[in-house]
C-alpha cells in the first residue's frame, strides 16, 4: 500500500479544505460521500486527528479525489481556450436557468478538462463519466454518489434519494462526459431524471460524432426512449469549434499554443510543439497531445541543465 509522508499529508488536508470551499461550502456528510470517504474520517481529517484513525487507504483515496501528485511535472494548469470560453458559458447558464443542453464536438479539444475545472470552481456542479458508469446500475449508483447520498440499495431507492438531494440544492448542474458510452436502459435515466428536475437542475450531454450519431440513429429507427430524449435535450447538438476545416485548423493551433503556455513553454518551444499536435493528414489536434510535448520540454531543459 502507498504510505504519504506527514507533509504530503498536510498538503492533501490543505487541498481537501480549498475544494469544499470551491465547492461553495457542500455540507460535510455530503462532501465525504463525494470524495468516497466516511463523514468520521473526513472529521478527523479536518480536526488534524488523523494519526490512528485515518488509513493509507484513505489517505489515497482523498489523494485521488483532490488530484494530489508528487511530481511537479504531473501538475497541469488551466488554460482560457475558445472550447473553454464556450463551455464555461453553457454550463453557467445551464445552471442558472435549469436548462438541458448536449454537445457533440471533436474529441481531444479539451472538453473533459473544461468540465473538471467548472466543477472544481463551482457549487453543486455533478460530473458523471459515463464511459466508467455506462450500466442502468453503475449510471445510477455514480448519480447518487456525485450528488452525496449512499449509492447503496435498490436502484430506484438510490435514484429516489439522489433526486430529493438535488431539489435541495441551489442551482444544481449535472454533466455528464463520454455520453455515447451510455447503455440504453442507462440512456433512459436521463429521462427520468429531466423529468423530475425539469427547470430545477441543469442537465449538460458532452460527447464526440458518435454520440450525435447514435441519438439521430435511435431517433430515426424510433428505438424506445430517444425521441423523448431528443426532444427534452432541445433537438440540437452544440458545437464550440468553426464548421469550416481551415478556420477550425488555426483554432486548433491556438488552443494548442494557450494550453502549452500556460503549462510553461516558451515562444521558441511552441512551433514544433504544435506541429507535434497535429495529425498532418487529417488536419486534426488532439489537445492531450500538449501534455506530453510539455514532459518532453521539461525533461529536455532538465537534460541540458
Amino acid at each position: 500500500m502507498i504510505q504519504f509522508t506527514d507533509d504530503e499529508k498536510k498538503r492533501i488536508t490543505d487541498m481537501v479544505a480549498q475544494l469544499q470551499m470551491q465547492q461553495g461550502g457542500v455540507s460535510d456528510r455530503k462532501f465525504a460521500v463525494r470524495l468516497g470517504i466516511s463523514n468520521a474520517t473526513l472529521t478527523y481529517i479536518k480536526k488534524d486527528e488523523t494519526r490512528g484513525r485515518v488509513g493509507d487507504s484513505s489517505w489515497l483515496t482523498l489523494a485521488q479525489a483532490v488530484g494530489f501528485t508528487r511530481n511537479a511535472d504531473d501538475v497541469w494548469h488551466f488554460a482560457e481556450t475558445k472550447v473553454s470560453k464556450y463551455l464555461f458559458t453553457q454550463f453557467a447558464a445551464a445552471q442558472q436557468f435549469g436548462a438541458t443542453a448536449m454537445m457533440a464536438d471533436e474529441p481531444g479539444i479539451g472538453k473533459t478538462f473544461c468540465m473538471k475545472e467548472y466543477a472544481r470552481t463551482h457549487a453543486d456542479v455533478m460530473c458523471i463519466d459515463c464511459s466508467v458508469s455506462n450500466t442502468k446500475a453503475s449510471f445510477i449508483r455514480a448519480i447518487a454518489q456525485a450528488v452525496g447520498v449512499t449509492p447503496k440499495g435498490r436502484l430506484q431507492e438510490v435514484l429516489d434519494s439522489a433526486i430529493y438531494a438535488v431539489k435541495l440544492m441551489d442551482k444544481p448542474l449535472f454533466i455528464f462526459d463520454e455520453a455515447g458510452d451510455l447503455e440504453n436502459s442507462a440512456l433512459l435515466q436521463l429521462k427520468k431524471l429531466y423529468n423530475a428536475l425539469e427547470g430545477r437542475c441543469g442537465i449538460y450531454l458532452l460527447g464526440s460524432d458518435g454520440f450525435k450519431n447514435k441519438i439521430q440513429r435511435g431517433v430515426e429507427y424510433d428505438k424506445l426512449g430517444y425521441t423523448e430524449i431528443y426532444s427534452r435535450f432541445d433537438c440540437n447538438f452544440k458545437k464550440a469549434l468553426s464548421a469550416n476545416l481551415k478556420e477550425q485548423v488555426e483554432e486548433l493551433k491556438q488552443m494548442a499554443a494557450a494550453v502549452m503556455k500556460a503549462n510553461g513553454l516558451s515562444d521558441d518551444e511552441l512551433k514544433t510543439a504544435i506541429a507535434n499536435c497535429f495529425d498532418l493528414r487529417r488536419g486534426k489536434c488532439d489537445l492531450r497531445r500538449t501534455q506530453r510535448e510539455v514532459l518532453k520540454a521539461r525533461r529536455k531543459r532538465t537534460v541540458e541543465n
